[in-house]
């Protein structure tokens, strides 16, 4: 037999391949073994087999069949392959559905309560008396709680027995929207203002999902999940007002993951629907020293105060803080108020033999405890803003299950906590 003549290159690349391992860092080391002419081909692979048969998705010799499923065969181990993708796609086919079915459920629910029912226990009637007074009396008596009381008792008349008032705390900026409501009839107002919180939600949603930088298949179901939340169908339900806030909030959010501080102060500044709810926002906005979004906060904040003044004058806004000066101190203000701060630390706190002065100093510990870590954090800022609107709402004196909706901030931490956007 005749011996073939040794390879001339061969020496020096097992020298090569000695010195430098197995790293497979230069390029000669991950192209194919025998690209002479006349040698066996055989793939280099430096990763050990254990570690390779931790991954079936990724095993050798079967990318290009799970790039394609068609071209190979469904049995065997391909089919052992192609079943963790396929349980993923069920998954979150299921979950999908599952989020869409609840979410048309709840509008229907909501259409059917507006249409066929006397629409007796939404709040939406505080807010219906408080745009009549605002008509009749004017917005200088908006604070008067006779008045309300009187103008509560007549939209209650339709439903006989006696209420109880439920004062207007609102912002004067706030209860200024509500003023067109007044025209129309009752059930009317609240299927505009039931309508209104659909897009300003749905807006919203799709907002928060685009400053999470969530695409494809997860944009969608963090979407549908959100929509489908049970404290959103409890706003669009009872009539409240959380909407607007929530669709500002996420305006500021998404300015502030841009690198867009003033936008994001003057955003925050429009949120000021419940300003309990997200104390700790301008205070992200000082701990981090950006001062644009600061300033645009402050001057936003003081334009809205600036028009309060000269709608509504000095007394009603006043008055208006004479009602929530207590309220946050005793949470509820002596009114009857049910659940009015179930859903925070203070809730836990009333469960204990504590004064309402000592629930205030815990709480206002806690608030400090947050703003010391959004000092010391260098994290995404995704999960900054996320933190501070979560942190306001645990940590609120007062709010209702409704006002948890602020709380679908959850898909801006996925991408941000390393969670794959790919599902």
């Amino acid at each position: 037999m005749e011996r073939r003549a040794p390879d001339p290159l061969l020496p020096g690349r097992q020298a090569r391949e000695g010195a430098a391992g197995r790293a497979c860092h230069p390029p000669l080391e991950c192209r194919r073994v025998g690209d002479l002419p006349g040698e066996p081909h055989h793939r280099h692979d430096p990763r050990p087999a254990r570690r390779r048969a931790a991954h079936p998705d990724h095993a050798a010799g079967r990318g290009h069949v799970l790039d394609d499923p068609l071209r190979g065969s469904l049995g065997g181990t391909q089919l052992h392959a192609d079943l963790p993708v396929r349980w993923r796609n069920l998954a979150y086919l299921g979950a999908l559905s599952l989020c869409l079915e609840i979410a048309a459920g709840e509008v229907a629910f909501w259409i059917q309560n507006a249409l066929l029912t006397p629409l007796r226990g939404p709040d939406f009637y505080i807010y219906y008396a408080s745009s009549l007074q605002l008509l009749r009396s004017g917005p200088g008596s908006a604070y008067d709680l006779a008045l309300q009381k009187q103008f509560q008792d007549q939209v209650t008349a339709q439903w006989g027995g006696a209420y109880v008032l439920l004062p207007q705390i609102l912002p004067p900026w706030v209860t200024l929207a509500f003023y067109p409501l007044g025209l129309l009839p009752f059930r009317a107002a609240y299927l505009a203002w039931g309508a209104t919180i659909l897009v300003l939600v749905a807006a919203a949603i799709l907002v928060l999902v685009r400053a999470a930088g969530l695409r494809g298949r997860s944009a969608v179901l963090a979407s549908a999940a959100a929509a489908a939340s049970l404290p959103l169908f409890v706003l669009l339900v009872q009539g409240q007002s959380d909407a607007p806030m929530l669709l500002a909030l996420a305006a500021a959010g998404l300015a502030w993951v841009r690198r867009r501080p003033a936008w994001a102060g003057a955003f925050a500044a429009l949120a000021l629907v419940k300003p309990q709810l997200m104390v700790l926002v301008p205070a992200l906005f000082l701990v981090r020293r950006s001062w644009p979004a600061l300033g645009a906060f402050a001057g936003v904040a003081a334009g809205l105060a600036l028009v309060s003044l000269l709608v509504f004058g000095l007394r009603a806004c006043l008055d208006w803080l004479s009602i929530v000066a207590p309220w946050a101190v005793s949470g509820g203000g002596g009114y009857s108020v049910n659940a009015q701060s179930t859903y925070s630390l203070r809730g836990l706190l009333q469960l204990l033999p504590l004064p309402a002065g000592v629930q205030v100093v815990v709480v206002a510990a806690g608030l400090l405890a947050v703003a010391f870590v959004m000092l010391r954090t260098r994290a995404d800022p995704r999960l900054q803003f996320a933190l501070a609107v979560a942190s306001s709402v645990a940590l609120s004196l007062y709010q209702h299950a409704h006002d948890l909706s602020l709380m679908v901030w959850e898909p801006r931490f996925w991408p941000a906590a390393g969670w794959p956007s790919s599902y």
